[in-house]
């Protein structure tokens, strides 16, 4: 399953759509929130940096099995570094990042020409 995302409704879409995904493959109930959490701060930093350079969007797909759920967003610009933070961030902003890095099992970036591709995996707890 694909989607775009335009706005914030679609950001909130897209957690829902986690959340239908994970309970249909009997993720935990912890899981399920964590996994909501990512598609948030993953979504919001994608839709914050479109809205500064006036890209109308970007996209979220996901890869569901018994074993394990895949989140890949695509968008216009460059890679930017995963940097797991050892200190608290107490900051008003700056914590989406390492916390994807903690919860996630798997996070990378790879370029594509003019588009990133961030790439999030998690294997269901048993």
């Amino acid at each position: 399953m694909e989607k775009e995302i335009y706005t914030k409704e679609d950001i909130y879409q897209a957690m829902k759509f986690t959340e239908e995904l994970a309970k249909e493959y009997d993720f935990s109930p912890n899981e399920i929130l964590k996994l909501q959490l990512v598609t948030e701060e993953a979504c919001t930093n994608s839709h914050e940096y479109c809205e500064k350079m006036n890209y109308k969007s970007f996209s979220i797909k996901w890869a569901v099995t018994s074993k394990e759920i895949e989140i890949l967003l695509r968008q216009k610009g460059s890679s930017f570094p995963l940097v797991q933070q050892h200190e608290i961030n107490k900051g008003k902003r700056g914590r989406g990042i390492p916390l994807i890095l903690n919860i996630m099992d798997e996070v990378w970036i790879k370029e594509d020409q003019d588009h990133i591709e961030f790439y999030m995996r998690k294997e269901r707890g048993v």
